[in-house]
């Protein structure tokens, strides 16, 4: 996978002033996703499960069985969350 992981993007949230519609990639430099796959060198960082944060823009989108997948570089990676709630 070349120090790569697949993550699934999550939906992101709009806002609405009046009648305008503004996407929240235009108030965040960031976006999060769902670690689907990740290289094993990786794997030991970054987890399959985990959120990360990514700059907007990063990786290389694919569908994948319908769903929006991004290929992204873990240099890209600017955090990452457990989702285990130990």
């Amino acid at each position: 996978m070349g120090g790569r992981l697949l993550v699934k993007i999550l939906d992101s949230k709009e806002e609405k002033i009046e009648s305008l519609v503004i996407p929240a990639t235009a108030n965040s430099a960031l976006s999060e996703g769902l670690v689907k796959m990740a290289d094993p060198e990786i794997e030991k960082y970054i987890k399959v499960g985990n959120i990360v944060v990514f700059p907007t823009g990063a990786g290389v989108g694919q569908y994948i069985g319908g769903e929006a997948m991004l290929w992204i570089e873990a240099r890209d990676v600017w955090g990452t969350f457990s989702m285990d709630q130990e």
